[in-house]
């Protein structure tokens, strides 16, 4: 009977996959900035316009026995392309208990949320499909919401801002995939999609979309 049971649990565990493969370049374009809430929310003015970019190429991706170890190359705003990037490294866990809040997760994108949501403060977050929505506090004691989407490949495609109570759009930050063949240019952001590695600077401090 234990053994029945055993294999019952093992065949009842869903497995997870990476969505990402080497090689992978992707950007993510600030689309909405709401200056005036911005100051409210955070005391300071933000480091980034609208229309700004942050781009990451994915370098190398490493299967270990409990996590994926994702290895990028990062650039922030107004940094230039044509310079080296800095190397950044997400540790993603395959079990969705020990989530990260980043930009990647892994596939099934909905399952996965709706795993790690057992692990996690409902006073704090809640999932909706492929998006998760985090409430957070300011500096200054002002309290938003933060909400990503994620696509089928468990790639960041929407991060959104919001004022806590009245539901305006501070910063919204979109992005998708992007090919290379005479020039830089953009194959269309994923529509109604959310963040993560995304940098904003308020202050010496620096506010991640991770």
């Amino acid at each position: 009977m234990c053994f029945n049971i055993n294999v019952r649990a093992q065949e009842d565990e869903q497995e997870f996959f990476m969505g990402l493969n080497e090689g992978d370049e992707l950007v993510w374009e600030v689309t909405e900035l709401n200056e005036y809430y911005f100051r409210n929310t955070f005391g300071s003015e933000p480091n980034f316009e609208k229309g700004d970019k942050i781009r990451i190429v994915i370098s190398e991706l490493y299967e270990g026995a409990v996590e994926w170890s994702i290895t990028t190359e990062r650039w922030d705003y107004k940094e230039e392309w044509g310079e080296r990037g800095d190397t950044v490294v997400y540790e993603l866990f395959k079990n969705p208990i020990q989530f990260n809040d980043y930009i990647f997760i892994l596939t099934p994108t909905d399952d996965y949320l709706q795993e790690a949501m057992t692990n996690l403060d409902t006073n704090i977050y809640s999932v909706s499909g492929n998006s998760i929505t985090k409430r957070v506090k300011s500096d200054i004691g002002v309290d938003y919401r933060w909400r990503k989407n994620f696509d089928t490949k468990g790639v960041l495609s929407r991060e959104t801002v919001f004022t806590y109570d009245l539901d305006i759009v501070i910063i919204m930050i979109e992005g998708g995939y992007r090919v290379i063949p005479f020039g830089f240019y953009f194959l269309g952001f994923m529509a109604f999609a959310l963040t993560a590695l995304i940098i904003i600077n308020f202050r010496k401090k620096k506010f991640l979309i991770k």
